[in-house]
């Protein structure tokens, strides 16, 4: 799944993913977070919007997958949340501000 998600094979990428088994939390999180870039990728918002927040639930600790809803709402023009989120993400992992483009 990861290889077909590097590569921009969205569809393919969530084939595997949706069929994995994940032994841990910490990998749980992760293949949460990458469905639902593959979801964004694919432009099904909804979707990815899920998975995002499923992955936060799981893992509050990773700052990328509140980054992940602060571009959907930003999208969405829903301005409140996505700053809420982008508060969120900062304050979780401050180098953020260095490597995402506003």
């Amino acid at each position: 799944g990861w290889r077909e998600y590097e590569s921009g094979h969205y569809r393919e990428a969530l084939s595997y993913l949706m069929r994995a088994r994940f032994p841990g939390v910490n990998e749980e999180y992760f293949a949460d977070y990458l469905m639902a870039r593959c979801y964004e990728g694919l432009e099904k918002n909804d979707s990815a919007m899920l998975y995002y927040q499923s992955a936060i639930s799981r893992n509050p600790d990773y700052a990328d997958s509140f980054m992940g809803l602060y571009r959907l709402y930003k999208l969405s023009g829903d301005m409140e949340n996505a700053m809420d989120y982008k508060r969120r993400a900062y304050a979780i992992d401050p180098s953020l501000r260095e490597r995402e483009p506003e």
